[in-house]
């Protein structure tokens, strides 16, 4: 659960129990071991709720959800343990190292472009154009980059971590699709 919400916080996915609909979500739990399965990320990328670059970058860690933590137990209970707080600390950690900064998170969206991109291009139903996907691309990558940076200085005490901060971005998260 605590890798869940460290990588729901990254991805600024409020379209989940994070947001003040709590849903998109179910809660497993098999011989006292809980897991929660997520569906419907669609509007990660503060594509829900937030719909501004420089909020959804700054999206604090240590609050990570749109309303209060007194209505959202699950993620507030745990956080309120150190020793789980530490843990938390360290997926979000995890995730900027080894998938930022490693250059794998930009990796795989060339490498998932290049294997999807001509069903894009030629899907009669899409929602968006090709030219406005392929513009998505390196908004994504640089969503990715900012929120890395906003993560490290929230874990370094360098930025709020229970309030949005001030790290800057050109991201416009409206070009990653809306709602409608």
């Amino acid at each position: 659960i605590l890798r869940y919400f460290a990588v729901n916080t990254f991805l600024v996915n409020l379209d989940s129990y994070a947001g003040n609909l709590k849903h998109n979500y179910y809660l497993y739990e098999q011989n006292g071991i809980f897991q929660i399965l997520p569906w419907d990320l669609n509007l990660s990328f503060g594509g829900y709720e937030i719909r501004s670059g420089q909020s959804a970058i700054n999206f604090p860690i240590d609050r990570p959800v749109s309303d209060t933590m007194e209505n959202s137990p699950l993620i507030s209970k745990l956080l309120e343990v150190e020793e789980y707080k530490e843990i938390y600390h360290k997926y979000l950690n995890t995730t900027v190292t080894k998938y930022i900064e490693s250059g794998k998170y930009e990796a795989d969206i060339n490498r998932i472009h290049n294997l999807i991109a001509q069903y894009v291009k030629n899907d009669p139903t899409a929602f968006y154009t090709y030219e406005e996907y392929k513009n998505s691309l390196p908004i994504l990558t640089q969503f990715g980059k900012d929120r890395a940076k906003s993560i490290i200085a929230q874990l370094n005490g360098e930025q709020p971590s229970t309030s949005y901060g001030t790290i800057e971005t050109n991201v416009n998260i409206s070009l990653l699709g809306t709602m409608g």
